[in-house]
């Protein structure tokens, strides 16, 4: 019989692996459909050598090929913990879910034992979506979906390379450490479950704080990016270097968001409101400084990111300072670099004669 599924197995092999991929590809446009972000997901069909460890294990259990719930597997891992439940309950929903051999294994584990372990689907394709032309090949075939966290997925991992997969299996002087890391990293998990949910408070409470007591309102990469989102002179301004280069105002990058934030924060600004201040304070300089600086370096036609206003502050900032190591310094800590025949230093000169062209500083 071992033979027999050995041979079906290996001329179906072909089927497992369109399945597969069909699997994987499903799965990603649900997730990414339901707003989900995930860290990974992955996929593979069951090697025919572990396919033959698995005979020798579980002798005479499987009789037909289709007894073999995980000849193909896929594993998506989440950041958090409580997107696990999100993406099973996706699962749920867009496949036919096999309930005797699915099956969540925390809710098998004794809570005084050690362990930490992810949820597992066996899963097939619906009747409706076998009926279209590509999934047709696909009936009668099952695949294992595993979802777990992050922390989860290193727990398994280290577990695995540790080699002890049961609590009879360690030492038992080793067994209350295990079970103390489970612990601990189940509250991570839900520790890191409680700082996101926190975030999205903030981010959704910032700008209302913004607007009444921006004073109060501390200058970090969320509050910042709400402030330029929603602040007139910020919007002034970009809008008045765009109308020069006759490009188009486009979203920040996440880089260029966190170099924004570490330019201000290197002036010491605290709040804010001492961003707005300085930028209502420069905001005629700012337009200037920018003109120049893009007519000077040919920048006519290109896209600008919101909250460009905040980039060409720090140019008036530090060249105010009038001091070329000190702008130097600027440019290496924020990583402005320029064109590949620009040094650092020549970019800051230039970035000094702009200054004194517009008047940031006094021409001697």
């Amino acid at each position: 019989m071992q033979d027999e599924l050995v041979v079906e197995f290996e001329s179906q092999y072909a089927s497992y692996e369109s399945f597969r991929t069909r699997i994987e590809q499903l799965l990603s446009e649900f997730i990414e459909e339901a707003g989900l972000e995930k860290h990974s997901i992955a996929s593979r069909v069951k090697e025919l050598g572990s396919l033959q460890q698995k005979f020798l294990r579980k002798q005479g259990k499987y009789n037909q090929l289709g007894d073999i719930t995980d000849i193909v597997g896929v594993r998506i891992i989440t950041y958090y913990e409580q997107d696990v439940a999100l993406i099973g309950n996706i699962i749920e929903r867009e496949f036919v879910l096999d309930d005797y051999n699915s099956v969540d294994k925390r809710e098998l584990l004794d809570p005084e034992k050690f362990g930490y372990i992810s949820r597992h689907y066996v899963v097939s394709l619906s009747d409706e979506r076998l009926k279209l032309t590509e999934n047709k090949k696909f009936r009668g075939l099952k695949a294992e979906i595993q979802v777990r966290s992050i922390l989860q997925h290193a727990w398994a991992e280290i577990e695995h390379d540790l080699g002890y997969k049961s609590e009879q299996a360690i030492p038992k002087n080793y067994r209350r450490s295990f079970a103390r890391l489970a612990g601990l990293l189940e509250l991570a998990d839900e520790e890191f479950n409680r700082i996101r949910a926190g975030l999205t408070h903030y981010e959704a409470q910032v700008v209302q704080d913004i607007n009444t007591a921006p004073s109060d309102v501390e200058l970090n990469k969320i509050s910042l990016n709400s402030y330029v989102l929603s602040s007139e002179v910020v919007n002034k301004i970009d809008l008045a270097i765009l109308e020069w280069t006759g490009g188009h105002l486009g979203e920040p990058s996440d880089n260029f968001k966190e170099h924004r934030l570490n330019q201000l924060l290197y002036f010491n600004m605290e709040t804010i409101a001492e961003v707005d201040n300085y930028l209502k304070i420069h905001q005629d300089t700012i337009i200037s400084f920018a003109v120049n600086w893009m007519k000077r370096n040919s920048h006519h036609g290109d896209r600008i990111a919101r909250g460009i206003s905040i980039f060409y502050l720090g140019y008036v900032l530090i060249t105010k300072r009038s001091n070329l190591e000190q702008i130097v310094d600027y440019l290496n800590r924020n990583n402005i670099g320029g064109p590949d025949d620009d040094s650092t230093t020549d970019r800051a000169m230039k970035l000094l004669l702009t200054a004194k062209q517009v008047g940031v500083i006094a021409t001697e």
